[in-house]
């Protein structure tokens, strides 16, 4: 019996998924039998490879290769979790930052409440900055008399302030500092004669403690940071022999890091006897209250040997013409002469104020979002 369309178009479509078994059957085979041989193929470059690092490391473990199945659940290696070590840092910061935080007001210059310029006085800095001027030098002017402190610099370092009203608020507030510092110093001077002259009483001796006040000169304020002393790569012994002062005949470079410590220095000349000086110099820092920073100091006397021979050194020197020089030049055989610069610091966000307390903060210009357009003249518009 001859077969109709139906019966035609019923054996196509069994020969045809007969076709698609066929080949879903086969190409899984021949896919995986590829994957075989590139498995083969890398594992044989992995283990010629692995040979030219046997002499440094040792030989691939088996499951590198693929000879071995690991079947045990994989534990976590050993450690720390990272959400552990994140918090751990968090606490390392904090206790760092505590511990800035302590070190810092310890080491800070303790400004009293009247060097900060009130709020009602913002408009008039330079007047504000004259009554606190005045009434510090008397406290000063009555704790020397009281204390039989002499001091030649009636105006405690101030005399280049004429008296103009007309300063900023930054330099007011420089000028304050300044003042308070000065003001600290004296008062350090007068602490150190009068505990020397109690302590000489107290053994029943005759009080000798001396302290007179030379000169008082405050400095402006300069912003430091940390230094750095390191080799000079290009050091030459040939030309530092021949020019010291060129670059290549310095043994040591100095960098200088970003400042973060604003110095109030003053230089004070003082003459006094040794005792006292020495409790001057046991009274600078008070962690809390004042810390004063020594960065310089000279000592000299007609008595002390290393001075007996240029008398330059002292105040005035041999062609003294004044009186104050003159009397600078003869020192009594108990007194030194002695010049020291003593700073006190405060620190600063070196990012908001990069050049330092002394200098205006940098003011960041906002651009607006939108901009208004201009108003043209109703002329201008017209002819347009």
């Amino acid at each position: 019996m001859p077969m109709d369309d139906t019966d035609k178009r019923l054996v196509n479509g069994l020969m045809w998924i007969a076709g698609v078994c066929i080949a879903a059957y086969v190409m899984p085979w021949v896919g995986y039998t590829t994957q075989v041989a590139t498995e083969e193929q890398a594992r044989t470059e992995l283990l010629e490879t692995g040979k030219k690092y046997r002499k440094w490391y040792p030989d691939l473990p088996a499951p590198v290769t693929g000879r071995a199945v690991v079947t045990d659940d994989v534990e976590d290696a050993n450690g720390i979790p990272m959400s552990d070590m994140h918090q751990a840092l968090i606490r390392s910061n904090k206790e760092l930052d505590a511990n800035i935080e302590v070190k810092e007001k310890d080491s800070k210059m303790g400004f009293p409440p009247w060097t900060v310029i009130p709020e009602a006085e913002r408009r008039h800095p330079g007047t504000y900055f004259k009554i606190q001027f005045e009434e510090k030098q008397k406290e000063v002017d009555d704790a020397l008399h009281k204390n039989q402190v002499q001091c030649d610099d009636q105006d405690i370092g101030f005399s280049q302030y004429s008296g103009k009203a007309k300063i900023t608020e930054l330099e007011a507030g420089e000028y304050l500092r300044e003042l308070a510092i000065a003001q600290e110093v004296i008062n350090l001077c007068i602490g150190a004669k009068v505990s020397q002259e109690q302590s000489e009483r107290g053994r029943g001796e005759v009080p000798e403690a001396f302290m007179r006040i030379v000169e008082v000169s405050p400095e402006p304020s300069v912003a430091v940071g940390p230094t750095i002393m390191k080799p000079n790569p290009n050091y030459s012994d040939a030309e530092h022999a021949k020019n010291p002062l060129s670059k290549n005949a310095q043994k040591y470079l100095i960098e200088y890091k970003r400042a973060f410590i604003q110095e109030y220095p003053v230089r004070v000349v003082l003459e006094c006897d040794f005792n006292t000086f020495e409790r001057f110099l046991y009274s600078v820092r008070d962690p809390g209250k004042h810390f004063l920073v020594i960065r310089n100091l000279e000592i000299v006397s007609p008595y002390i040997v290393d001075s007996q021979k240029d008398f330059m050194e002292l105040r005035g020197g041999q062609d003294a013409k004044s009186p104050l020089e003159k009397a600078n030049t003869k020192l009594d055989n108990r007194h030194i002469q002695v010049t020291i610069s003593a700073a006190g610091m405060d620190f600063f966000d070196p990012i908001k104020n990069p050049n330092g307390l002394s200098a205006p903060a940098e003011v960041k210009q906002i651009k607006p979002k939108h901009i208004m357009p201009m108003a043209v003249p109703a002329g201008q518009a017209a002819a347009n």
